[in-house]
């Protein structure tokens, strides 16, 4: 009992003192590294922001740009003239065609100076041709107020810009540039910011760099209920940003493998120092307990023997030490040998008695 005692009482101060710093670290290297995390996620969510702010600025400018040159080209105002006066629309066809593909818009339209729809082209038949003339971006041109910004068209997020096509100053039509937020669009995103991108109007992805991210429930991300998804096993968190003068935005997914890894990293060799230390502190304990109670295990067991009258008195305690313990065994061998001289003397008394009364 004396042992098991005292080994309880000297191993759990240690285990204690070793093992609570360690959990203690661990908390809080823990909580600083997921505020880090967090830290460097807003870090690069605004980065990428600013840099999707940038390129869309970027790319409604070269749009409207393209536009003008498509609106001064000569070969295609020629052909316009030529369609105005005969009829023919081929010849504008050929002059658009090739210009839609040197200057990559996803529709391209002529309008007569009316507004009304002469000639359409686009890269996705599939879309079906519903603005007009009530469009504000046309208005704006019919105004002669050449305009561009991100807007609705045909029912898709686009780049819209809309110019007056003149021949000897004077309106003979009006030309549509539109860039939609696709997929091509958001892949070209991605490879500029490194994160996955998807652009979306109302609950609808129209344009996305990953399969996985095409599938999210927009309505969850944006009102926060959705913050994290696997794309290509690797989990990303999400954030939403919008795009000025549109019902829409995009959503930006961080890849967070290289983060949680670096975190688990963390965990783990913190983990293998709590254990390595808890390790040594019952070792300790062990080796300390036992150099503190053996020796006072034999106190124990001689005093038993004296006290059952079994002791041996000319055996003394052997002095491993010159601590508390050490002291301890020199006292006790201090005492037996004075209980023995006194057992001596006691005798000796006895023996004298004895032979006194028989004389």
């Amino acid at each position: 009992m004396l042992k098991a005692s005292l080994r309880i009482k000297i191993l759990l101060p240690l285990l204690i003192l070793s093992i609570l710093p360690l959990l203690v670290v661990l908390l809080v290297i823990s909580q600083v590294t997921q505020s880090q995390i967090e830290k460097a996620m807003a870090l690069r969510k605004s980065d990428i922001s600013k840099f999707i702010e940038r390129t869309t600025t970027y790319a409604q400018l070269e749009k409207f740009n393209y536009l003008q040159l498509i609106a001064q080209n000569e070969e295609l105002v020629d052909a316009i003239g030529e369609w105005n006066e005969t009829g023919n629309r081929q010849v504008v066809e050929s002059s658009i065609d090739g210009l839609i593909r040197t200057y990559r818009f996803d529709i391209l339209e002529i309008l007569k100076t009316s507004g009304d729809i002469a000639f359409r082209f686009s890269r996705d038949p599939d879309i079906p041709q519903l603005t007009n003339t009530t469009h504000p971006i046309i208005q704006a041109s019919l105004e002669d107020d050449p305009f561009y910004e991100v807007s609705e068209f045909d029912g898709r997020l686009a780049i819209v810009g809309a110019t007056p096509i003149r021949h000897d100053n004077l309106i003979i039509g009006h030309v549509v540039g539109v860039g939609l937020f696709n997929d091509s669009f958001a892949n070209t995103v991605k490879s500029g910011s490194g994160a996955e991108i998807a652009f979306y109007r109302g609950e609808t992805i129209e344009g996305s760099s990953s399969t996985e991210l095409r599938q999210v429930d927009v309505a969850k991300v944006t009102q926060g209920n959705l913050k994290f998804i696997d794309i290509e096993e690797n989990a990303h968190a999400l954030f939403v940003n919008s795009l000025a003068g549109a019902d829409g935005g995009v959503i930006m997914a961080l890849d967070q493998s290289v983060l949680l890894s670096a975190i688990s990293t963390t965990k783990e060799t913190l983990l293998a120092l709590l254990t390595g230390a808890t390790a040594l502190a019952i070792l300790a304990g062990f080796i300390l307990s036992d150099k503190i109670s053996k020796p006072l295990k034999k106190v124990v067991t001689r005093l038993r023997d004296i006290a059952d009258g079994e002791g041996d008195l000319t055996q003394n305690l052997e002095i491993a030490s010159q601590d508390e313990v050490g002291e301890l065994a020199a006292n006790f061998n201090r005492f037996v040998k004075r209980l023995a001289d006194m057992v001596n003397r006691t005798r000796s008394v006895a023996v004298e008695l004895a032979e006194g009364t028989e004389k």
